[in-house]
């Protein structure tokens, strides 16, 4: 499992910002864990709307400065949802490959028993 423990420290800016937006980043990672790409896009559409109200225009800079290491933690923990659902994709790619070519032979099949 690819758990990682949020670093609220590193994210002082806005605290309870900072851990939410871990906390939903990790939710995401365990979501694509699971196999649960509906949940992953709803907690990524709660992720960015949270983004949003901290990196807007009328965040003060020195605010988003000291959440860098928050981001850091998430890209890290993004990069491995990413790679999660790459896999889930060659997965699929695969069992779409293997249906066409049973779809084939059966074609092929019928048309040699007419």
């Amino acid at each position: 499992m690819h758990r990682i423990v949020a670093d609220r420290g590193r994210c002082a800016a806005q605290p309870q910002d900072a851990g939410k937006l871990l906390e939903l980043t990790q939710a995401m990672l365990a979501a694509a864990e699971q196999g649960d790409w509906d949940r992953l896009a709803g907690l990524e559409s709660e992720r960015s709307r949270l983004i949003a109200a901290c990196f807007g225009p009328t965040r003060p800079q020195a605010d988003t400065a000291a959440m860098v290491g928050c981001i850091r933690q998430m890209l890290d923990l993004d990069r491995k949802v990413i790679a999660i659902a790459e896999d889930g994709l060659r997965d699929i790619a695969g069992e779409i490959a293997g249906l066409e070519r049973g779809r084939r032979a059966h074609r092929a099949y019928g048309d040699a028993a007419k």
